[in-house]
């Protein structure tokens, strides 16, 4: 009878320290995945910031652009009606 104590106190021994095995490698899994979450979202938080500022970028050629367009609408309007002559 003693033996199956002792067993069975062996095996909640090496039931606890499987656990606390256990408990030490999740806490390392979470510890990772958090240090992870914190990398990917530092990353996303980059890559939104690189995205307004192209679209900053984006805005301005535009601009530019259509400016570009009102000037050469402007040239294309001088040269079409301004006099070339002096004649009267």
């Amino acid at each position: 009878m003693r033996l199956a104590v002792v067993q069975i106190k062996g095996r909640i021994g090496n039931f606890e320290s499987e656990g606390t095995k256990v408990e030490t490698q999740r806490q390392g899994v979470m510890t990772e995945l958090e240090l992870k979450q914190r990398e990917l979202s530092k990353q996303s938080d980059q890559y939104d910031e690189r995205t307004k500022e192209l679209a900053k970028i984006i805005d301005q050629i535009k601009a530019g652009a259509f400016t570009a367009k009102k000037h050469m609408l402007f040239y294309f309007i001088i040269l079409v009606f301004w006099p070339t002559s002096t004649e009267h």
